[in-house]
């Protein structure tokens, strides 16, 4: 089993047959709460949100987001966000079929859209062909 994460990222195992694709910085918006600082994983099963060991320690916790269970993915404009935000940059969101969203800004929120949207592909991965 490998570890993701490190002295300033809380940690996170992955299994055996798990492959780690790509990391981004990113901060995670949940409908209640404050941004948490911390890393957007992609491995070769799953999207995982490890927070700042800051944030860990303020109660921040990993967010699992297998590719399977995600029900879509999308960017969020500036435009459509409800209340305040307004001036930050488009932002990623997971929708989960409870209900549940997750919105993170990341750089280069399109490349990190891409890799989501092929990774929940049926036999779908969040590898990119060419580093575009």
């Amino acid at each position: 089993m490998s570890k993701l994460g490190g002295w300033l990222i809380s940690t996170y195992t992955i299994e055996d047959d798990e492959e780690l694709v790509v990391r981004y910085p990113a901060n995670l918006f949940k409908a209640t709460g404050r941004p948490l600082g911390g890393r957007l994983y992609l491995t070769d099963h799953r999207a995982i949100f490890l927070p700042h060991r800051i944030d860990s320690a303020l109660g921040g916790t990993a967010t699992v987001m297998p590719y399977d269970e995600i029900s879509s993915v999308r960017l969020e404009s500036r435009e459509e966000r409800e209340s305040g935000g307004k001036d930050m940059p488009n932002r990623v969101q997971i929708d989960m079929p409870d209900g549940t969203t997750y919105r993170f800004v990341v750089n280069n929120p399109e490349k990190v859209l891409k890799r989501l949207s092929m990774a929940i592909e049926p036999g779908g991965s969040p590898e990119l062909e060419t580093d575009q």
